[in-house]
């Protein structure tokens, strides 16, 4: 064996990052305490955190979020921003409490049997225990400060702030009580907002059931049957009118001796057999018509009305309105002066004294119509059909419009402020087509609806006049409600009576209102009581998921707009969702969740960080291997980089600007490296920055400067400048990749620094006190870079041509061959850069590939015209002597 120089590290790239040890570093030496005094003075980067829901362990979508907020926030603090991260978490509401009733059941624990203040406590309890475990989680993944300071809206403080903001609305006289139709979950038993709303495909009875017309100005109309289309027959019995459009026009026609009445063009979707027209009309003669209540248990008129609502791309022309059941309805009766009620209890059944479905649930009493109708003739025809239908965001069940009386925020006269917030120009969308998705759902939002009827939450904290709705807005009695409970607690808002705030208003006249708040209007709050409060406000940064754009960043825009006739960041960014194998978005229901924790971590990172933020991930098998894949490429390359700079050297002294040409090329390679790093600064693209590094060390170190270079580091003398050269230029590049992995490659990136300060002899500390490299105008050599791109074109043709001989077994390698160029391509570099053991001119002007001549020498493996023969006493591996030929360069440094 002839002796060559090899790199050398302790430094192993096949093994996983501690991540306990890690962590138990950094709390040692009080990193996030450090990085935090050492910008103290700085520009800050503010991103604000969307709290996610403490109920249970972390998911893919909590890990994807935080692992992009918190590799943002470390490019930024290692590029000089100060980053105060404010983690927060959101536990109010539904779910905790249908989590903590069933936890309660199995300690044979019933919900009624605890008054309303033990429950918040046993419902705090477990949203505090979910929060705390879910930190432990974060940190294991690498979000830094994840454990210092944090807000949670069902703490104490937090909830006077979000009390405070509704307060600020009351005071304007936008939040008042109204009866009207809301979106209503009978699972969770409660009102929800357009925002818990989500729209999902649902297979539905569709009816058309005929209306029989009693009197009408219309004499041809009288006796024929009125066609109405509908998917929910349980709305039927709180039928009040059918509505018509005066500008359609319509047409009567008999079938199998009954005489019917549809729109005109509409007449296809209702199989008749046997049509005869009768007359066409039009649909402002349908004035004054009078109908029957297909079921003959209700017994009043219903009159017609005209209404634009009704179209002709499904149904027939004519629309049932339940008043109670819808928005639309609910409107055209309210504009038409008909009396009607809510007839449902909060059970989503039927009150006792409604005919024929007096106590059913709204499911069977669909089946009961259903039935009723073919009884009586009155059904035409039923089919099944799937449609978008509402559902509730959390619970997933299906959503049901009821009349019931709520507390609403006027969006109507905050709305304008708000759109002038949105289309501020200095405000920054990602992706730019976020900000038209964001402005078509904030145009057509409605007031909102902010009250709820649950337990688990913020108390609204107002009191009001139920006969008329009048709140009690006097600004020094809403002052002393929010100080009364910073005094006693928010959970006993509902212990007090407007005496124990203020003795010169009485309870004979103002009553609590025992509502929650909308938890929307909670997260919604948070840039007030968390970025204003702290001087944070405006945030540079919002950073969610897709769904956000109805969720959180409505809410806080709303509130922001309110407060501060603005939007509450500068850069909106919205992430895609993390869906399986199937491109499913992953679910419990569905059993297709991933434990990130499952994960290496630094894997995990670089997993989401290699990918377009704004578009759906798909986690797959693939997924996992190809993350394995690119975190072993940094670690072998890195691993490489720290070998070689502990290699022995004569010391490089000159500066960069004596460097041979391949290393001017690499750092003018690096500096581009480290502008994609910078781009991610202004455009939040990671996934760019990650292909750039990655290709730096798969493609232009890898396969390129190592390749060239290590037969210079292997086989030079320790002397040589050329090695000296590649070793200085190598630590240059240790130092700098091992700096700008770090944020991504959180554990990983703390391991190779570690290694590679011990080795250089330098002070210990952790890579995560480290500013970025600075690779500046200095690091780019235009004219070497050229010429080495020039070359490298070069090499890639001459390596086809090499790839063929090895196909027909004429050369091994690059080794084996001599190449001739023309002379325009000559260089004195280009032996080494092609790696090949001879160059010449060519005589014709082309490029020609051969195998070479000559000798090989046994260390090196190029072949020479002139070599020198060398024994090796006992160098095989029998002991006996191995004969072997060796160049001039090798001669000296092993003979």
């Amino acid at each position: 064996m002839y002796k060559v120089f090899l790199p050398k590290t302790e430094y192993q790239t096949f093994a996983k990052s501690e991540v306990e040890k890690k962590i138990g570093y950094w709390s040692e030496i009080n990193l996030y305490s450090q990085r935090k005094e050492k910008r103290s003075e700085a520009k800050s980067f503010i991103l604000h955190d969307g709290p996610p829901y403490a109920n249970g362990p972390i998911h893919m979508g909590h890990a994807e979020n935080k692992i992009y907020k918190d590799v943002l926030n470390r490019m930024f603090w290692a590029s000089g921003y100060n980053t105060p991260y404010i983690p927060g978490w959101d536990a109010h509401g539904l779910p905790i409490e249908n989590a903590v009733e069933k936890e309660l059941k199995k300690k044979g624990i019933e919900k009624k049997g605890l008054d309303r203040s033990a429950f918040w406590d046993e419902c705090f309890n477990f949203a505090k225990g979910w929060m705390l475990k879910q930190r432990d989680s974060f940190e294991k993944i690498g979000i830094a400060d994840i454990k210092g300071e944090y807000y949670a809206t069902f703490l104490e403080e937090e909830s006077v702030g979000i009390i405070n903001c509704i307060h600020g609305f009351v005071k304007k006289g936008l939040i008042e009580q109204r009866f009207r139709p809301v979106l209503w979950s009978l699972a969770e038993k409660t009102a929800l907002a357009y925002a818990e709303v989500e729209y999902k495909d649902k297979v539905s009875k569709s009816l058309y059931v005929s209306f029989k017309v009693k009197s009408s100005d219309f004499e041809d109309l009288v006796g024929a049957n009125l066609i109405i289309w509908t998917t929910t027959a349980w709305t039927l019995p709180a039928n009040k009118i059918v509505c018509y459009n005066e500008d359609f026009s319509y047409v009567i026609f008999k079938s199998e001796g009954k005489k019917y009445c549809i729109q005109e063009d509409l007449i296809k979707k209702v199989d008749f057999e046997n049509i005869e027209i009768i007359k066409t009309f039009e649909g402002k003669l349908l004035k004054n018509t009078i109908c029957k209540h297909p079921l003959s248990a209700f017994e009043e008129d219903r009159p017609l009305f005209s209404a634009s609502f009704v179209d002709k791309e499904r149904g027939s022309g004519f629309v049932h309105v339940a008043p109670a059941h819808g928005e639309d309805d609910f409107k055209v009766c309210v504009d038409n002066k008909v009396d009607f009620e809510d007839l449902l209890d909060n059970l989503g059944c039927f009150k006792a004294h409604v005919p024929l479905v007096g106590e059913m649930s709204v499911k069977n009493a669909g089946e009961a119509v259903i039935e009723e109708l073919e009884k009586e003739g009155s059904l035409i025809k039923v089919e099944e059909i799937t449609h978008s239908y509402p559902h509730s965001w959390r619970s997933k069940s299906p959503l049901i419009f009821r009349l019931t009386k709520q507390w609403y925020l006027k969006i109507s006269q905050i709305k304008d402020k708000a759109m002038e917030a949105v289309m501020d120009e200095n405000l920054k969308w990602v992706p730019q087509e976020g900000k038209n998705r964001f402005l078509a759902m904030l145009k057509n939002r409605d007031d909102w609806c902010i009250s709820r009827q649950r337990i688990w939450g913020v108390p609204i904290s107002i009191f009001f006049k139920p006969e008329t709705g009048e709140v009690l807005n006097d600004p020094e009695f809403l002052e002393k409600t929010r100080e009364k409970l910073s005094q006693v607690g928010v959970k006993n808002w509902w212990n007090l009576s407007c005496e124990d705030i203020d003795p010169k208003y009485s309870s004979k006249e103002w009553v609590r209102l025992d509502d929650i708040v909308d938890i929307w209007f909670e997260s919604g709050s948070t840039q007030s009581f968390v970025l204003q409060k702290k001087n944070l406000f405006p945030a540079d940064v919002y950073l969610e998921g897709s769904d956000q754009h109805r969720g959180w960043f409505q809410s806080s825009l709303l509130v922001s707009a309110f407060e501060k006739g603005r939007a509450p960041w500068k850069s909106l960014i919205t992430h895609g969702f993390c869906l399986d194998a199937n491109k499913t978005k992953m679910s419990k229901s569905l059993g297709n969740v991933v434990d990130p924790l499952s994960w290496d971590a630094d894997e995990l990172r670089l997993f989401f960080c290699s990918l377009m933020l704004t578009k759906d991930v798909n986690l797959n098998e693939q997924s996992i291997q190809s993350a394995k894949g690119m975190l072993a490429r940094f670690k072998n390359t890195v691993r490489f980089l720290i070998g070689v700079s502990n290699m022995p050297c004569k010391e490089f002294d000159k500066g960069m600007e004596c460097l041979p040409d391949l290393e001017k090329w690499v750092l003018s390679k690096l500096k581009f490296v480290s502008d994609s790093y910078s781009k991610v600064l202004k455009d939040y693209q990671i996934f760019n920055f990650v292909k750039d590094i990655y290709e730096f060390c798969d493609q232009d170190l890898s396969s390129f400067y190592f390749d060239i270079r290590k037969d210079d580091l292997y086989c030079n003398s320790k002397d040589d400048e050329v090695r000296s050269a590649s070793v200085y230029c190598c630590k240059i590049l240790a130092d700098s990749l091992i700096k700008l992995l770090s944020p991504i490659l959180a554990f990983s990136g703390e391991d190779m620094w570690q290694t590679f300060c011990k080795e250089q002899g330098v002070s210990l500390s952790s890579v995560h006190l480290e500013s970025r490299p600075e690779i500046g105008e200095t690091f780019f050599f235009e004219k070497s870079y050229n010429e080495i791109e020039k070359i490298r074109s070069l090499r890639k043709k001459v390596n086809e041509e090499i790839e063929k001989l090895r196909e027909e077994k004429l050369v091994n390698n690059s080794y084996d061959v001599a190449v001739k160029v023309p002379e325009n391509m000559f260089c004195e570099s280009l032996k080494k850069i092609l790696i090949v053991s001879h160059v010449e001119v060519s005589k014709d002007d082309k490029i020609h590939v051969e195998k070479a001549m000559g000798e090989k020498c046994s260390r090196c493996k190029f072949f020479y015209k002139e070599t020198v023969s060398h024994v090796i006493k006992g160098g095989n591996k029998d002991g006996s002597d191995r004969h072997g030929l060796l160049c001039g360069r090798c001669e000296k440094e092993v003979l």
